[in-house]
Parts: C-alpha cells; sequence; structure tokens
C-alpha cells in the first residue's frame, strides 16, 4: 500500500482548524474517512476522543495519534478593535508575529487575521534587529474599526487563534510542509494502519483472534496530554503505539545531536528507546521493518501521549513510533513520505503476522 495515493485525505485533516478543545471538524473527517471503508460507528468520550476497532481477539493493541494542533487565544478587545493574544499551546512566539492568521469562532466560522507588530524601523532599544515580540506586544487585526464590530463577528476571549492554513503535500519529490503536521501525521499513520488491516479480510484472518486493534485520534495533547489518560482509562490497551513527530537534526540548523541524536528526514520512522518504551515491542518493529527505520533515545519523561497511556492503563506495554519534523510547532513544518510509509509498513506487517 501506497501511503501517497490517500494524500487526500491528510489534506482534509490539515486544511481543518484543530485547537485543542476545538477539534470536533477534523474527528469528523477522520470517521468520514475511515466510514469509507469499514462498517462501524466510532466510540467517542466526552473530551472528543474518537476510535474504530478491528478484530476480537484478547489482547488490546491501541494505534494513536493526536489531532489537536498548537494554536494561541484571544484575551482582550480593544474599542478599537484590536486584538490582544496569548499562550495556549505551545506555538511559536517567534513566527507568529506578522504572520496571517485565522481565528475559530463558536459555531465553526474561520475569521481572517493578520498579527500586527512594530515596523522594525520603530522597535525599541539598541538590538531591535534581534528583539523577539512577546505575545503582550502583538495585535490581532481582523479589519475592524472598534470592539462591537469585531464582537459581531463572533470573537471573544477564548476564541483560539491559529496559523492560516498553507498545505502542500508535493514539496519537492519526497515531502511535504504544512500547519498541523504535528500531529495530524500521526493520526494519519494510525488510520492508513487500520486501513491496511481492514483491505486484508481476504486474507487469513487468524491474527484477529489474537488482537483487537483500537485505532484512536486523541485530542488536547498540545496542553498537557490530558485527554489520552481518559481513553487509556476506557481502553485499558495491553500493548500502545503511539505515534507523533521527532525533531529531524538534519539540515544544517546547528541542533545538537549529542542531545537530540541523528535524525534524517527520509531516513525512516524514529523508534524510541528509553523510559516508557518497550524493548521488546521495539525489537519486533526493527524485525517487522527490516531496514528503512531509525533509532532515537526517548529517555526524557513527557513531551508526548506514550507516559500517560503507559501512567493510566492498568498494565500496557508503550512505545513510541515518530516521524521526522523540521521545524516544529511553526507555520512551515516538513515531514516525508518515506518516513510515513516506513511507519506504516512496519506496525502493520507487526499486527498481520501477529509478531506483537
Amino acid at each position: 500500500m501506497n501511503v501517497r495515493d490517500n494524500s487526500g485525505f491528510l489534506e482534509k485533516l490539515l486544511q481543518t482548524p484543530s485547537p485543542s478543545g476545538r477539534e470536533e471538524k477534523a474527528l469528523e473527517v477522520f470517521e468520514n474517512e475511515i466510514k469509507t471503508y469499514y462498517d462501524q460507528e466510532p466510540v467517542k468520550d466526552k473530551f472528543g476522543n474518537t476510535y474504530f476497532t478491528i478484530g476480537h481477539g484478547d489482547t488490546k493493541v491501541l494505534i494513536s495519534g493526536h489531532i489537536d494542533e498548537v494554536y494561541a487565544t484571544v484575551t482582550n478587545i480593544s474599542d478599537d478593535g484590536m486584538i490582544s493574544i496569548g499562550q495556549a499551546g505551545g506555538i511559536d512566539k517567534k513566527d507568529l508575529a506578522a504572520s496571517k492568521v485565522i481565528l475559530l469562532t463558536d459555531d465553526h466560522k474561520t475569521v481572517s487575521g493578520a498579527v500586527i507588530k512594530l515596523p522594525i524601523h520603530i522597535e525599541y532599544g539598541e538590538e531591535k534587529e534581534d528583539k523577539v515580540v512577546k505575545f503582550d506586544e502583538m495585535r490581532v487585526d481582523v479589519g475592524c474599526e472598534n470592539k462591537d464590530e469585531v464582537v459581531r463577528l463572533g470573537i471573544h476571549p477564548g476564541t483560539p487563534v491559529l496559523y492560516e492554513r498553507n498545505t502542500n503535500l508535493s514539496f519537492g519529490e519526497n515531502r511535504m510542509v504544512s500547519v498541523g503536521l504535528d500531529d495530524k501525521i500521526g493520526v494519519f499513520v494510525a488510520e492508513e494502519i487500520f486501513r491496511d488491516i481492514a483491505n486484508k479480510k481476504h486474507l487469513p484472518r487468524d491474527w484477529e483472534d489474537k488482537y483487537t486493534v483500537y485505532c484512536l485520534a486523541a485530542t488536547q495533547e498540545e496542553v498537557g496530554c490530558r485527554s489520552v489518560c481518559v481513553a487509556a482509562r476506557k481502553i485499558n490497551p495491553d500493548i500502545s503505539i503511539d505515534f507523533d513527530v521527532t525533531f529531524a537534526t538534519d539540515g544544517d540548523l546547528g541542533i545538537n545531536k549529542s542531545k537530540y541524536c541523528d535524525v534524517k528526514l527520509g531516513g525512516g520512522a524514529v523508534i524510541s528507546y528509553g523510559a516508557g518504551k518497550s524493548n521488546r515491542i521495539n525489537k519486533v518493529l526493527e524485525v517487522a521493518c527490516g531496514s528503512g527505520y531509525q533509532n532515537a533515545a526517548g529517555g526524557r519523561a513527557g513531551g508526548t501521549n506514550t507516559d500517560n497511556i503507559q501512567k493510566f492503563s492498568e498494565d500496557c506495554e508503550t512505545t513510541l513510533l515518530s516521524i521526522p519534523n523540521r521545524s516544529m510547532h511553526t507555520r512551515v513544518e516538513v515531514c516525508d513520505w518515506r518516513d510515513v510509509q516506513s511507519a506504516v509498513n512496519m506496525v502493520s506487517r507487526a499486527i498481520i503476522l501477529k509478531m506483537l
């Protein structure tokens, strides 16, 4: 299966705004895609976590990615219609200044905006060219002349502010660039594995006697990995393979490889070793892949849903499989199709051949 054949689904995901806590429309895209080839209603919880299942075995295998993306939030609207914003998720304020944004209203309409900053000519301080614009120095202009006009658009304190959509899935021969690849690319990987399993119904299905596979789109990861705790309790998996992004350290950007490992775009999906990552599962994935994967140290606590899946399940072997990502948490995140294909191939093979 060539994952690029289903690039239309990934593009829809990336084009659909999904700040943490407001993922409903992106979850609809996820549900509708799986329903095109698999006849089942999804299971949802009150935090929006959404999953499908296939198989009926005793061993519960969870494959997951998080569907929310980084954002800022409206904090104030001035009398002259300028909007103040603050940090919400991990959006990069260095990238946000002077960018185009969208504001997501309560009824899922989008309002175009521009993040305004002082011109460099009149920025204050001796080192103005190196100045990082702080959140409380930025304003969002939505073209309104007063506060009442802004409010009539449906904007209020707490309204999410996201990067304008900019998806290009044919960025060179093998790459893609977009906002929100962290971590809609992980949701895409989980869905493509699920598709691969579902489409092999004509093959011997004795794997179903061993496994029940759960394909989960998790919410609210970017604000503390909180919602997956609810899903982990509900599903209580025996095995979890979580898909997220990791730092690509190539590209002559000066990233410290002694700290962040040697991770290349196009080098294959990254298998993480360290606390919370099962050596047994990792070795199975390496055998299933054969070649075309990368290893990295994942000993630092936190940062992805993997740790909370481990903590909030009763007795679950967990690991993290990552897609290299350049320029993370900005409007120009870059990933490589070959790394996506690597992740899908190794996990599909491990499940179908009952290797886990």
